[in-house]
C-alpha cells in the first residue's frame, strides 16, 4: 500500500511540473471517453430490437389444457388459418432449447433458448430477415403434417 501511494504522489508531483503536458493530456482523455460514450450511444440505439409493428393488435393463444400440453397441433393451425375471420394472419412458433457445441474435444455444448417459427412471422410482426431456414410444413399451403 505505501509503494503506491509513493508512485500516486511521484506522479502527481511530475504532472504539476509539466503544466502543458497535464492540460494536453486531460484534454485528450476527456476527449476519447466523450467519443467513444457518444459512439458507444448511438450503436445502441441502432442495434436494439425494433418494436414490432402494432403491439396492440397482436394475440397469443395459447392451449391450457393438462393432458395436451401447450402446443396445438399442426392440423389445429391449419384448420385454424382456413376458418379465422377475426385475425389477419396466425404466427405459429413452438419454443425450443437447442445445444451448441464447439468441434473441440473437451467443451462442454451450451444450451440455449429459441423458437421454430413460420415462414411470415417476421413480416407479419414489421420485421425483416435476409436468410431464414424454414420447414416445407410451414409455408406449402395445405401440406401434410410431418409424422
Amino acid at each position: 500500500m505505501q509503494i503506491l501511494l509513493r508512485d500516486l504522489r511521484y506522479s502527481v508531483r511530475i504532472l504539476l511540473k509539466n503544466p502543458g503536458f497535464t492540460l494536453i493530456a486531460i484534454i485528450t482523455l476527456s476527449l476519447g471517453i466523450g467519443v467513444n460514450t457518444a459512439l458507444f450511444a448511438g450503436f445502441n440505439l441502432l442495434l436494439r430490437p425494433r418494436p414490432i409493428k402494432d403491439p396492440d393488435t397482436v394475440v397469443k393463444i395459447e392451449r391450457q389444457s393438462e393432458d395436451a400440453g401447450h402446443n396445438f397441433s399442426y392440423l389445429e393451425y391449419v384448420y385454424f388459418r382456413d376458418h379465422t375471420q377475426t385475425l389477419s394472419d396466425l404466427l405459429p412458433t413452438i419454443e425450443e432449447k437447442f445445444l451448441l457445441r464447439e468441434q473441440t474435444p473437451d467443451v462442454d455444448p451450451v444450451e440455449i433458448k429459441g423458437i421454430f417459427a413460420s415462414d411470415n412471422y417476421l413480416s407479419s410482426l414489421g420485421g425483416s430477415m435476409r436468410q431464414v431456414c424454414i420447414a416445407s410444413c410451414w409455408c406449402a399451403p395445405r401440406a401434410t403434417p410431418p409424422v
